[in-house]
């Protein structure tokens, strides 16, 4: 039960923040006095000796490029550099990649055939950066993949062109050739698209990060269906397909909530997983609810987020309007504090025993998965009593928490665990597999055997190791179990 009274937290849901393009002029040049592009040496930029010589030996950034890659935190561990100078260092790599930026924007031949003669009134220039309607972002990942095959590839994997992705099979079946050869185009292709020039690629995580802290610290799938295709393409893709394949190339993150898919930017030393998972764990061990407040104190992995847009309060205001699992409490049961409460869907005296025996009756019945609201409606047409039938909501989160039941990776469908499906979470599972090899595994490795029973990314696996304190890293990629 949603209360209408929210007032006490004035937040916009709905409006993300446009992709800042702000116009910057350089200020920085080389010593021949033109404006660096990323593979000029960092000794061109004519730094101070002692930070050039810091950046060279310490930091091994040899190239304007590699330079712009590092973030704040990584420059600050560079011995030598220290917090006096991280700020102007800051400055000069903002004034590179804006500079950059449109010097790569030129070099690219779909935003060349939109200037000069075909559009006279855009201007492309060092002192003015265009403005994302001039170009597109998909098309210029995918103009890293040289042959038609493999950008086809990519897009029926995804479902660029309209949502609807397709399985390795058939686009295997659809050229002739195995699924595997199809996966390995597919992993040529991503490695590829992460070597787009670096201007660009940073821009446009730049731009994503920009909006999924604006609204919240995350977006479901839903949200980028509607957001994400005006902000980086001037196409009408699927917005979640295209956040699939940024997760792929890890400029974002996600998790799912049974079916729903959570996006968010790569935090530092917390994965999206860990939080969802804090968050949920918090709320279900409070049987009378427990307040927004107290939900913020608790959760002590929020310190490992130290970007200065994520706001703790809207994260955890959305995430529990969101997840079907959880409920607002009608204030008239709590002690009208002006608190906004949220408790879980075990809380209190509801009949869900009876609910979870109907419901495994009907998917033994039918023999094969169902939709949430299909479960939901045949269960209630076997309930005579009105005031005892499930609402859809309640019936979702039934279905995501309790252990018979599992997702299967079509949305919103879920089958029996009975039936060989695993509700293991993406660390058990892990765990799992590093306990079964005996001894480190790759990434790759550990990726697939999750994916044979969770419908995932290999960037959410690696944020799952980088940040579970359950497993540590053992070499290049490599990782084994926590002592």
């Amino acid at each position: 039960m949603k209360s209408q009274n929210n007032d006490q937290i004035p937040l916009d849901l709905g409006q993300p923040r446009q992709l800042s393009l702000s116009s910057v002029k350089p200020t920085v040049t080389t010593s021949n006095g033109s404006v660096p592009s990323y593979h000029d040496p960092i000794g061109s930029l004519s730094l101070p000796l002692r930070i050039e010589n810091a950046l060279r030996i310490h930091g091994n950034i040899k190239t304007v490029g590699e330079l712009i890659s590092k973030s704040d935190k990584e420059v600050l561990k560079i011995r030598n550099i220290g917090t006096k100078f991280l700020s102007e260092l800051r400055d000069i790599r903002n004034t590179l990649l804006n500079a950059g930026f449109n010097i790569a924007i030129q070099e690219h031949q779909n935003v060349n055939s939109q200037v000069g003669v075909d559009n006279p009134d855009v201007n492309v220039s060092h002192q003015n950066k265009p403005t994302k309607e001039q170009f597109d972002y998909l098309a210029l990942l995918l103009e890293k993949c040289p042959l038609e095959r493999d950008k086809e590839v990519v897009s029926r994997r995804f479902g660029l062109n309209g949502g609807d992705k397709e399985t390795l099979e058939e686009i295997g079946s659809s050229f002739g050739v195995t699924r595997e050869r199809i996966r390995q185009i597919q992993k040529r292709s991503l490695l590829r698209m992460q070597k787009v020039n670096p201007f660009i690629l940073k821009q446009l995580t730049e731009g994503l990060e920009e909006l999924l802290y604006n609204s919240g610290g995350f977006i479901t799938d839903e949200e980028a269906d509607s957001m994400i295709p005006q902000l980086i393409s001037s196409r009408t893709e699927d917005g979640s397909s295209a956040l699939d394949l940024f997760c792929d190339l890890s400029l974002i993150q996600s998790t799912k909530l049974g079916d729903i898919t959570l996006y968010s930017p790569i935090f530092t030393d917390a994965s999206l997983y860990q939080l969802t998972e804090k968050l949920r764990t918090i709320v279900k061990d409070e049987n009378i609810g427990i307040s927004l407040s107290a939900i913020k104190k608790r959760v002590r992995i929020f310190k490992n987020i130290s970007d200065p847009r994520f706001s703790k309060e809207y994260f955890i205001l959305k995430y529990c309007w969101i997840d079907p699992r959880i409920e607002e409490v009608d204030q008239q049961l709590t002690n009208n504090d002006g608190e906004i409460y949220f408790r879980h869907y075990t809380s209190g005296n509801f009949p869900s025993a009876g609910w979870i025996s109907g419901m495994k009756k009907i998917l033994e019945s039918e023999g094969s998965p169902l939709h949430f609201t299909e479960i939901a409606n045949k269960l209630n047409d076997l309930i005579p009593d009105d005031k005892r039938k499930i609402e859809v909501r309640r019936a979702h989160s039934i279905l995501i928490e309790n252990g018979s039941f599992a997702h299967v990776g079509i949305r919103g469908t879920y089958g029996l665990t009975s039936w060989g499906l695993r509700k293991e979470s993406m660390p058990d599972l892990i765990e799992e597999c590093l306990k079964k090899a005996g001894f480190p595994l790759h990434i790759k490795q550990i990726f697939q055997y999750v994916g044979k029973y969770k419908e995932t990314k290999e960037c959410n696996i690696f944020s799952v190791l980088e940040s579970n304190n359950k497993f540590m890293k053992t070499g290049k990629k490599m990782y084994w179990l926590n002592k």
